[in-house]
């Protein structure tokens, strides 16, 4: 609301009110109530075919319940029957915006009279092309009717089945693809055959249902679609992520599991893991996902010893066949040319760097280390709080992921990076002694020479006594 006036010397020259405002709706036809559906059901024993009041030929006896309410007892019998449901239904989404601007007020100028201000315009927008869906379904499952004192009462079924389901967008680039889901699918209602309704009910059709795609055939797929399914998202919290690789059959100690990195797509997710700190090869775990619901799909077991797992080459095969985004796969089975292994290295963005407390030595020159093979030493007591450095690990990049570390042993050591050149990571382990100080260790040298084959890590090792 504005209230605009104008003075000369004390005298009122003109004057102007106006109210201005904007309106806008949102109308959006995408619900069930732009659905329609036919179902022919049938019911074996059918109550249709008694036509007494309480309607006894409704199931078969699978007992009954007494629950006594003080004087009161409440009987409920249970009967069971098969039931069956052959359904064709369609849905149109429509989705549609509206946008009104007004102006009104009055104006008096100077010396003239006063005259009306109008000012409207209208905007209705259809935000993006229609969809159609069109379904078929059949299910065979039990009905359970739970009637009081025999008479009336609600009923369950459970029926699993299968769904053909055709969408498509309308458009010229809109998406076309057909799916077969199966799964088990459940309604509740309640048979109104007692009160004369011979063929009435009153059901909530979809009281529960839990499917997955069994096929799917995609003629035809939008670029926003594919951009969905291909780009990389946001992964579920730290904590959820933890608790899907503690629960994997692969992990014997759960309370000991480090997740070491992951990245994440709509539906997939990669979680890369060790089974405590010091293990030197990372394993991996594709989950198929769901919002922040992860299903383990396939697991590359990091196998201690110098060849690894000779299962991973066939383990991508087998990733490749699952039609995975392009990026998912380069980040699993990476080649020494894709997009993984050729990004600018900056390994302290490792989740294992911000778990952990190990810091990156000599971080000025990481950057520039030939890949895609790198090895970067790490130090856990070398902090401006002090310590004696002791705390030395060598860990091992392929790329910017974290893929293991120079072989932990069970006594104390020094770790000496002696060469890399992108392809192959030369250290030495010198051991140490019980009887040997920090600052001396006189044991055996250990020398390792790790490259990367079959989409793992693997290394060579010689031995010199020490002295």
């Amino acid at each position: 609301m504005t209230l605009e006036t104008s003075w000369d010397k004390g005298r009122q020259k003109g004057l102007r009110w106006t109210l201005t405002a904007s309106q806008t709706a949102g109308i959006d036809a995408k619900s069930n109530a732009v659905e329609a559906k036919c179902d022919a059901r049938w019911l074996y024993p059918d109550p249709k075919n008694d036509l007494s009041w309480n309607r006894k030929n409704d199931g078969f006896s699978l007992g009954t319940v007494t629950v006594p309410l003080g004087p009161l007892v409440v009987v409920i019998h249970v009967k069971g029957a098969l039931t069956g449901v052959f359904g064709v239904g369609g849905k149109l989404a429509v989705k549609a915006s509206q946008k009104a601007h007004f102006k009104a007020g009055i104006e008096v100028p100077d010396g003239g009279k006063a005259k009306g201000i109008a000012d409207f315009d209208n905007e209705f927008t259809v935000d993006g092309p229609p969809s159609f869906e069109a379904e078929m379904s059949l299910k065979i499952g039990a009905r359970l009717t739970f009637k009081l004192y025999d008479v009336a009462g609600p009923y369950l079924e459970i029926t699993p089945g299968l769904k053909l389901v055709h969408k498509e967008d309308f458009g010229q680039q809109g998406t076309i693809k057909t799916e077969l889901r199966g799964g088990v699918y459940t309604s509740a209602g309640l048979d109104l055959g007692w009160l004369g309704y011979e063929k009435g009910s009153v059901e909530i059709s979809d009281l529960y249902h839990w499917d997955r795609v069994l096929w799917e055939n995609t003629l035809r797929e939008s670029p926003a679609d594919k951009a969905a399914r291909e780009n990389p998202t946001a992964c579920p919290d730290a904590a959820t992520t933890r608790a899907a690789v503690a629960d994997l059959k692969e992990v014997t100690e759960p309370e000991d599991v480090s997740v070491t990195g992951r990245k994440c797509w709509r539906d997939w997710a990669v979680v890369d893991w060790v089974p405590d700190l010091y293990a030197d090869r990372v394993s991996a775990t594709l989950f198929k996902r769901k919002g922040d619901r992860l299903t383990p799909a396939v697991t590359m077991l990091g196998v201690d010893g110098p060849a690894g797992s000779s299962s991973h080459g066939a383990t991508c095969t087998k990733v490749k066949d699952m039609k995975v985004p392009g990026g998912l796969l380069d980040y699993l089975c990476p080649t020494s040319t894709g997009a993984s292994a050729t990004a600018e290295f900056n390994p302290a963005s490792a989740d294992v760097f911000k778990s952990d407390g190990y810091v990156p030595t000599g971080r000025e020159g990481l950057k520039e280390l030939r890949g895609p093979l790198r090895a970067v030493q790490a130090c856990g007591n070398c902090g401006p709080e002090g310590g004696d450095g002791s705390a030395q690990i060598i860990m091992l990049f392929y790329g910017n992921r974290y893929v293991g570390m120079v072989k932990e042993g069970t006594a104390y050591s020094f770790r000496e990076l002696a060469a890399q050149n992108g392809t192959q990571i030369t250290s030495r382990v010198r051991w140490a002694t019980p009887e040997d100080p920090v600052c001396c260790p006189s044991g055996d040298e250990v020398t390792y020479r790790h490259t990367w084959q079959n989409h793992q890590l693997v290394y060579t090792e010689s031995v010199s006594s020490g002295q």
